[in-house]
């Protein structure tokens, strides 16, 4: 008897030094459930078996010493994965919650001493959507997905209003991962994939669109190296939609290679420069890394992060070389209100550029006459309520961007500002399928003070797997 009790101790304990490492990466999903579940079979068979021994023969104190410890082994990681929950909920991108994008919805190998997982989901979008001054081609990202931007205004107001219906599957998703032990430590990999702004495809036959890389990094000791998400970025503060992203003008939202330190409540990250550039575009020029600093407090009725950032925005082309300091500041998260949260952020800075609003606003403007590019300031923010009703939930919110444009270096067609308002439902008919419905409100303003609009509903399935 004594030796089946050693095995399974064992056994139930080298379990758990092996995903440990597992646990740590904020990740405990259906392998945590069923290593509490495994226990409390275990303690629930050897109780059962004491008992059946009692009634025969004499108590074995070293029996009843074992059960004691599997028992309070149990309680401690029931106490461990309680207080997880309350910390921190599975969160992606654009703010749901559900399970169908957490790591319940993957699935777990084991090749040699490297555990795989593989997961993601199936996800069709149906937009309605009507533009007040004009139209949107079609295969624009436009039609994909609610970019302020591409909000057509029409400053002689000679366009007419226009309503499109597009059919979207092109945002499901494929993940893979992977957790290698090493000794007393774990190293863990990730690359993610999707089908949006594939350049592979059209809606004539067969709506065949390429994978894109959206992430790809490793993981060890603290550190991140690969591409990922922006440290400037938090993502708890996005509100949940059932669209692709809705309050896109006021979110900073990047992904782009960073190499990311992270200690306690601390991240330290150098990430790819790149500078935007007011008529120009795009330029590869700078010598140094973006730099940001990023701390997150986080308690049982709050999750928010205070981030800053450091560029050096740089132009060269036709002789001209141009330097200039960019900075920004962002106050983002989300609070707690039993099952309900509140979703906000905050940031505004000079220079920021690409980091906000999905490039609504360039980092700087060449200043022809003297070449000196100078930094734009920006101002941005949302607040989102979100309610849960059981299985279903409601969020509404709010979102801005001011653009600070100097109007003696800026088109008369530059945005100068956009808002936009939304509501969605999302009722999770499954632990991994769930609906969802949305309309949104948008209004873009360019320099002129002309102003176009858009009104879009979403309605939404998507399937983990």
């Amino acid at each position: 008897m004594m030796v089946y009790v050693q095995a399974i101790h064992q056994n139930l304990c080298k379990s758990n030094d092996n995903r440990l490492p597992l646990l740590q990466s904020g990740k405990p999903g259906r392998r945590a459930g069923m290593f509490v579940q495994g226990v409390s079979v275990a303690v629930s068979c050897l109780a059962s078996f004491s008992m059946t021994s009692a009634a025969q023969a004499a108590p074995d104190s070293g029996l009843e010493a074992r059960i004691k410890l599997l028992e309070n082994e149990l309680r401690s990681v029931k106490r461990e994965l309680a207080e997880r929950d309350e910390k921190a909920e599975p969160v992606s991108e654009n703010g749901k919650n559900d399970a169908i994008v957490d790591d319940s919805a993957w699935r777990e190998i084991e090749i040699g001493e490297t555990k795989v997982e593989i997961g993601g989901f199936v996800d069709l979008d149906v937009h309605v959507s009507s533009y007040s001054d004009g139209d949107v081609p079609s295969g624009s990202i436009g039609r994909d997905l609610y970019l302020p931007q591409l909000t057509p205004v029409s400053p002689d107001r000679q366009s007419s209003g226009v309503t499109y219906t597009d059919f979207s599957a092109k945002t499901s998703r494929i993940n893979l991962a992977t957790v290698t032990p090493i000794g007393e430590r774990a190293i863990s990999t990730r690359i993610e994939l999707d089908f949006l702004l594939s350049p592979g495809g059209n809606e004539r036959i067969s709506n065949s669109y390429n994978p894109r890389l959206r992430r790809a990094y490793v993981d060890l000791d603290g550190w991140r190296i690969g591409q990922d998400w922006t440290t400037f970025q938090t993502l708890q503060a996005m509100p949940e939609s059932a669209s692709f992203f809705a309050p896109a003008e006021s979110q900073v939202f990047v992904r782009q290679p960073v190499i990311r330190y992270t200690t306690g409540n601390l991240q330290l990250a150098l990430e790819n420069p790149n500078t935007n550039i007011e008529g120009v575009g795009l330029t590869g020029d700078g010598a140094l890394p973006d730099a940001v600093l990023r701390y997150n407090f986080r308690g049982k009725s709050y999750d928010v992060a205070l981030s800053a950032l450091f560029r050096q925005l740089s132009y060269r082309k036709a002789g001209v070389k141009a330097r200039a300091f960019g900075w920004g500041v962002s106050l983002a998260g989300r609070f707690y209100i039993g099952d309900d949260d509140i979703r906000f952020s905050l940031q505004g800075g000079e220079g920021i550029g690409r980091y906000v609003g999905l490039g609504i606003a360039p980092a700087a403007v060449l200043n022809a006459a003297s070449t000196d590019i100078v930094p734009i300031p920006v101002l941005s923010g949302n607040i989102a309520y979100r309610w849960v009703l059981g299985s279903t939930s409601i969020s509404g919110g709010y979102s801005f961007i001011r653009i600070d444009n100097d109007k003696k270096l800026t088109a008369p067609t530059a945005t100068a500002g956009s808002q936009s308002v939304f509501v969605a439902l999302t009722r999770r008919l499954t632990p991994k399928l769930s609906i969802g419905a949305e309309f949104l409100y948008g209004q873009r303003e360019i320099e002129s003070e002309f102003q176009g609009d858009i009104s879009r509903f979403t309605f939404s399935v998507r399937q983990g797997f």
